[in-house]
């Protein structure tokens, strides 16, 4: 939860940020925060939104492309040891698998929605999570066969109704509730609130672009339901400064009278 809000919130007080220095202090302060608070799949994150905001902050080329993929897979090739090694750790110290957990529910509203495609609604969402979850437990231990790993996700299957448990993600609580229909909404609304802003006008369009990256690949991979709270910012400021430049206007919106 903290790294989303740091990453996300920095990127948004870059955006709307009036000089350079204060741009660059916020972008700089974001990734540091996101290493003191150790947040693994934050800065996973974090390289995903490195990547877009270079394809897309100044408008998609091959070339800018090619340039986000270097970028973020350079970053990925130096930081997967840490990472890695922080989960072994991680792991080995406080008894914790919460990776192998992440895993297992991030992939258990797929395997609802092949049975339900339509999603299984709120009344199927904690015995879908229990039934799907331990088949994709079970799978995965097959394939890995270390019980310890899944000793903790196994929990989640008998747990009461009481307990906040969920997919982990949003994107996932959105599939388990309502199926393919909520998967397309999730997906399509974001990428075209991306495209969107990668066609503002302004130099600074690209930390509203990362803004919205991180968001979106948080919530799709790391981030539930309950803690999106910071993520209402990020969409909101978006949809003022598209709403503002509606229509592909290359120019900022003018106040009465101003010179054209």
């Amino acid at each position: 939860m903290a790294g989303a809000f740091l990453v996300s919130m920095s990127c948004l007080a870059a955006y709307v940020s009036k000089s350079n220095l204060q741009r660059f202090l916020y972008i700089l302060a974001g990734p540091l925060m996101l290493l003191i608070v150790q947040s693994k799949g934050g800065f996973v994150v974090f390289l995903g939104t490195l990547t877009a905001a270079l394809a897309l902050g100044f408008g998609l080329s091959i070339r800018r492309f090619l340039l986000g993929l270097i970028v973020g897979g350079t970053g990925a090739w130096f930081a997967a040891p840490a990472i890695l090694a922080q989960a072994v750790d991680e792991m080995i110290s406080s008894k914790s698998t919460s990776v192998v957990s992440r895993v297992v529910m991030w992939i258990t509203p797929f395997s609802a929605v092949i049975e339900n495609p339509l999603g299984v609604g709120p009344t199927g969402y904690y015995p879908a999570i229990s039934y799907y979850g331990m088949r994709v437990a079970n799978w995965l231990e097959g394939l890995l066969p270390v019980p310890i790993l899944f000793a903790e996700v196994r929990s989640y299957f008998y747990a009461s109704s009481t307990e906040a448990i969920d997919a982990k993600n949003y994107m996932g609580n959105l599939i388990l509730l309502l199926g393919i229909p909520g998967l397309l909404i999730w997906v399509g609304a974001n990428v075209w609130l991306i495209y969107r802003a990668s066609k503002l006008p302004g130099r600074n369009k690209i930390f509203l672009v990362a803004a919205l990256a991180y968001v979106f690949l948080a919530g799709s991979v790391y981030i539930s339901s309950l803690v999106i709270y910071n993520f209402a910012a990020v969409y909101g400021v978006a949809l003022w400064a598209i709403s503002r430049n509606w229509g592909g206007k290359d120019e900022m919106p003018q106040a009465p009278g101003s010179p054209s």
